[in-house]
């Protein structure tokens, strides 16, 4: 006696984008209901506000559309709801004999010890599982080496006569990155506003770039995105998953995967699911990354004499001092300019850095929101030098480069610029002034000084914030990511200004 199964086709339309087709009407309902995320910020959304938007965005349609990297979570769910599955492969793309890495991959290059570069473990591990797997994300802790995991995948291709597009997320970066790949032997070119040459195997670019001229990435076979969290920026996103559709190989390296479901689903569709993971707290265990220490400094402010105002004007059932300061400014751009501006507090922080500064071995990297701010305050520090997008980038490249000969160096930068990606080893101080809750944000400008060098294995961290609503909410979060990245940390609360 024979049984009927029902037969779906699932048809891989290229490298991103599949169809599931002759599913019932309640199993497109259920995938339809089950891939869908709502944005953290979706009810900001005038479309959700006035109703005509659920707040959803979906993964898997009500036509049967989804994506390539969704199906191994789908099909195991076709054969449960007892579908005889066909598959349709109409990709084109073909797959190349790809070699593993090994430790001494680089060993034709000395490092600083004039010795035979050799590649650590997790190095090797992270790049071997990523080829394997034909693709994916590998999150290391920031300071791990990704750049050289970066350029031996790519190396690894390109002796596979593939030609590969490392998309990185500033032209800091391409330089950077660039002068590496050829100090370790490959052939590298960039794409970017000064240059614009892909005659080589290995192209360094970013999506700034690359969006004027976006069918420039269907030259290449294998693209990698460094920071490849930022893959929740629409463009990004358009160039991989549209332009570069075709391309069969897909990878990316980040510290940490963005926390909102949307942001990492955008990451998951364009270059597919972890397929190795190592945290900075295990590479500070095992010595590959300096020790650090977070000591936050929530400022005290002083509203005691507008307390008082308040209370004469009104003597009934008045809000408590807490209450009256959580509700002095109503947005939090009111409660930024005036942390920015408040004279006493600015100097306390500029002493603050001063002190770190004039330690043993006080090189400073202070990251601040706001350029005003950061003039304000790098003017209120002798020799202080601050750093934002509108320097050039050779002329930040030069600051930065100053902390390879000095100990007592005050550079101040907007967090803009410099919290993702920038290789500065000999930073012993890492200043983060009012920084909000951004998860990415946070852990990645830690991971600038947790790099290490001949005279640093520690790091000394401040986080300086406000006692005010914005303040304390923020710092909660911080906390929030502290504890989860097992990063030691202790708060003070500084009454300075009475």
């Amino acid at each position: 006696m024979s049984s009927y199964k029902r037969t779906v086709k699932v048809k891989l339309l290229d490298e991103v984008n599949a169809a599931i087709i002759g599913l019932l009407p309640e199993h497109i309902d259920y995938f339809y209901k089950h891939f869908a995320r709502r944005p953290d910020n979706h009810f900001f959304n005038p479309k959700f506000k006035l109703g005509v938007w659920d707040g959803y965005i979906r993964y898997f349609h009500n036509t049967g559309k989804t994506y390539v990297y969704l199906l191994p979570e789908i099909i195991p769910k076709l054969k449960a709801f007892d579908y005889k599955i066909e598959v349709v492969d109409n990709r084109t793309a073909v797959g190349a004999d790809l070699s593993h890495v090994k430790a001494d991959h680089f060993s034709h290059i000395l490092n600083d010890d004039d010795e035979p570069f050799v590649l650590r473990y997790y190095q090797t591990d992270s790049v071997n599982a990523a080829i394997d797997n034909g693709g994916g994300i590998i999150i290391a802790g920031t300071g791990a080496g990704k750049t050289i995991m970066n350029a031996a995948l790519a190396d690894i291709h390109g002796n596979a006569d593939l030609k590969t597009i490392t998309i990185v997320p500033s032209q800091d970066l391409i330089k950077q990155t660039k002068a590496d790949f050829i100090l370790w032997g490959l052939d590298a070119g960039e794409y970017s506003g000064d240059e614009k040459d892909i005659n080589h195997t290995h192209v360094v670019s970013t999506w700034q770039a690359l969006q004027n001229n976006p069918r420039i990435i269907q030259e290449f076979e294998v693209v990698i995105v460094d920071e490849c969290h930022g893959l929740k920026g629409q463009v990004l996103t358009k160039l991989l998953n549209e332009y570069g559709k075709n391309i069969i190989y897909r990878y990316g390296l980040t510290g940490t995967l963005p926390k909102g479901q949307t942001d990492a689903m955008a990451v998951r569709i364009a270059v597919g699911n972890t397929v190795y993971e190592i945290p900075a707290h295990t590479l500070i265990e095992e010595g590959y990354l300096a020790k650090l220490k977070i000591d936050i400094f929530q400022l005290q402010e002083n509203f005691k004499e507008q307390y008082q105002d308040y209370l004469a004007q009104n003597p009934e059932k008045p809000k408590t001092y807490i209450q009256f300061k959580d509700a002095y400014f109503a947005e939090y751009t009111d409660e930024k300019r005036y942390c920015q501006t408040y004279k006493e507090r600015v100097e306390w922080i500029a002493h603050l850095i001063e002190v770190k500064r004039d330690m043993q071995l006080g090189n400073v990297f202070c990251l601040v929101d706001g350029i005003n701010f950061g003039k304000k305050l790098a003017k209120q520090i002798p020799g202080a030098i601050f750093v934002h997008g509108k320097d050039k980038q050779k002329a930040r490249k030069e600051i930065y480069d100053l902390f390879k000969n000095n100990d007592d160096l005050v550079v101040i930068a907007s967090v803009q610029i410099a919290s993702t990606g920038l290789n500065i080893k000999r930073i012993f101080n890492l200043m983060l002034i009012d920084l909000g809750k951004s998860f990415i944000r946070i852990i990645q400008t830690i991971g600038r000084g947790l790099r290490m060098d001949k005279d640093k294995e520690f790091v000394s961290v401040s986080d300086v914030c406000s006692d005010l609503k914005y303040g304390k909410k923020h710092v909660r979060e911080r906390v929030k990511y502290y504890k989860e990245a097992k990063y030691p940390y202790q708060k003070t609360v500084v009454k300075y200004d009475e």
